[in-house]
């Protein structure tokens, strides 16, 4: 049964000190690239805001805050064809 397999990788992983450090080291891993990817997006959004804060001064706010979102948009949609592209490579 399903139960059964899960415990014995599970047993696995204790039983073997070489895989409990492979383990440690993919989850802290993937805890490294989400504050890593958050932070990019944190300061990419910062940077258009400040950019659409410059650029317009009569627009409205609602007008600045939906050119910033497809301007940032159209930023994140480039930065994935971009990663994707090179891990492809």
């Amino acid at each position: 049964s399903n139960a059964n397999v899960f415990m014995s990788g599970v047993y696995l992983i204790v039983r073997h000190n070489y895989l409990l450090l492979i383990l440690g080291t993919s989850c802290l891993y993937e805890v490294a690239l989400t504050c890593l990817d958050y932070d990019m997006k944190v300061v990419g959004l910062a940077k258009f805001q400040h950019q659409a804060e410059a650029a317009s001064f009569e627009l409205s706010a609602t007008s600045t805050s939906n050119m910033v979102d497809n301007d940032f948009t159209i930023f994140m949609g480039h930065y994935g064809q971009l990663t994707n592209f090179i891990s492809l490579l």
